[in-house]
């Protein structure tokens, strides 16, 4: 029996999904949880075929949500605080966070150089490493460590330095 209007034909297929919509959802699950595999490899395969929809799909996306991006990335950041610090800290110089507390806890909590407890800078102490064997050195805070930059790693300008502030005594 066909409908006398469009609008008696949405209300009766909306009713419809909704009496079935249990059913659906219970079909669903048991089709994905039997088909694991085969769906998987469905989604690697239209993957690969769709590199550059998927690449733009993406830009548009965060193009369209920059600011909400954005305020998730920083609110994730700052729940996982330890966790970033980690995972940069094994990226960049090989040692965990543990092994940097350790190195701080033996320091007694200040800059290997100065002694300051004040890191300076972001508020942590910067990893101290020499730049051709990957050698940790120590922590040191913000100004000793660009204190440390500027001179280059090189003694013979520290040496110099300390003769300029000296007066030429050392010599």
């Amino acid at each position: 029996m066909p409908y006398k209007d469009y609008e008696e034909h949405k209300r009766k297929m909306k009713e419809n999904y909704y009496k079935n919509k249990e059913a659906k959802i219970e079909y669903q699950k048991k089709y994905r949880q039997e088909n694991r595999e085969r769906i998987a490899e469905q989604k690697r395969v239209w993957g690969q075929n769709n590199k550059e929809r998927i690449s733009e799909m993406k830009k548009k996306y965060y193009q369209d949500n920059k600011e909400e991006i954005k305020k998730k990335n920083a609110r994730h950041y700052r729940d996982n605080i330890d966790q970033h610090r980690d995972y940069h800290l094994k990226r960049k110089f090989g040692i965990g966070l543990n092994e940097y507390n350790l190195l701080l806890e033996s320091q007694d909590y200040g800059c290997a150089i100065c002694g300051t407890k004040k890191a300076g800078g972001r508020g942590n102490f910067h990893l101290d490493h020499c730049h051709e064997t990957g050698r940790i050195r120590g922590l040191l805070c913000h100004p000793c460590n660009t204190a440390l930059g500027s001179f280059k790693d090189d003694p013979n300008r520290l040496f110099c330095a300390i003769d300029y502030l000296m007066g030429g005594k050392i010599k």
